[in-house]
């Protein structure tokens, strides 16, 4: 059984690149490979721009793919964030969504669960305007 993830790379244009994980996507997988390896902006960028990865080691920060694919890169609408990533990460099966905050510095980690949980996540993580 596979725990699929994106990880994820917001720019200053608002383009969001996303790398698909097909293995191990939860937090103590491939949260804790970012957050020990890939922890600052050029190597965050970096691992974004994979485009698909079947597992990245936890211990090691290496990573394998069994396919090739291009990153995924997506023009973001601050007001329809939300809709635009639950419908990406949806289409991909994806249980979790790693953000990297080039201003914080750190990863932001987002279990999908339902659309509201996606909305509320990215207002606290700053990357969703909320309604008003």
């Amino acid at each position: 059984m596979s725990t699929r993830a994106l990880i994820c790379y917001l720019d200053e244009h608002n383009v969001l690149t996303t790398t698909y994980n097909h293995y191990d996507g939860y937090d103590s997988g491939v949260g804790a490979a970012l957050r020990a390896h890939y922890n600052e902006d050029s190597k965050a960028r970096e691992i974004a721009n994979v485009g698909y990865i079947s597992s990245l080691n936890p211990e090691t920060g290496e990573w394998d793919a069994a396919n090739t694919q291009a990153p995924e890169a997506i023009k973001i609408d601050r007001k329809t964030f939300a809709e635009q990533l639950y419908e990406h990460a949806d289409g991909c099966w994806a249980a979790y969504v790693y953000i990297w905050d080039k201003f914080l510095g750190t990863w932001g980690t987002i279990k999908v669960e339902s659309f509201t949980d996606m909305y509320e996540n990215l207002v606290k993580l700053n990357l969703q305007e909320e309604e008003v």
